[in-house]
């Protein structure tokens, strides 16, 4: 599940000793393929296809290249990773981060959350870059696309008024 992955990804793990992080499932559906990518997964396999040869050349795939090419993720994936915007695993976002994350999927500039939420712009603006950073996203709107696509925020009609919120 996206709760079990985020919580067992190879950067949490990683914390712990070196990990090499490759899932074991029955079908990857193509659109997985990204996001797997993206949450550092070393590679993909069935649990038919699993021997000891295979484990050995995946093993030794890792060491070399960093990742695991094989009928479910081509060598393709791997060098030309596209961004995968959906799905996402949530990343822990602090409350300011929260707060600052629902204005801005409203619609709202730095001027006006700071002014709603009582902070300075820049301490708005740090927590859009730790946004930017936790999401993997390159730019304030591809924040908000990230968010939306995952629905991680849910839009509130009273905080739309007189505004065109992000839909």
């Amino acid at each position: 599940s996206k709760k079990f992955m985020n919580v067992s990804s190879p950067k949490n793990l990683n914390k712990i000793a070196d990990v090499s992080v490759i899932v074991l499932g029955e079908e990857l559906p193509p659109d997985l393929i990204g996001f797997l990518i993206e949450y550092d997964a070393m590679g993909f396999i069935r649990p038919e296809d699993v021997t000891v040869a295979i484990i050995h050349e995946m093993l030794d795939s890792i060491e070399l290249k960093g990742y695991v090419q094989n009928s479910h993720i081509p060598a393709e994936h791997w060098l030309n990773k596209k961004p995968h915007i959906f799905p996402r695993p949530r990343p822990e976002l602090t409350n300011g981060e929260e707060e600052v994350l629902k204005f801005l999927c409203h619609n709202f500039t730095v001027k006006e959350i700071s002014e709603r939420i009582g902070k300075k712009e820049p301490a708005i603006r740090a927590h859009i870059t730790n946004l930017r950073e936790k999401l993997h996203a390159k730019s304030l709107l591809e924040i908000v696309i990230i968010t939306m696509a995952n629905t991680w925020v849910k839009i509130d009609p009273r905080l739309t008024s007189g505004k065109n919120p992000f839909l």
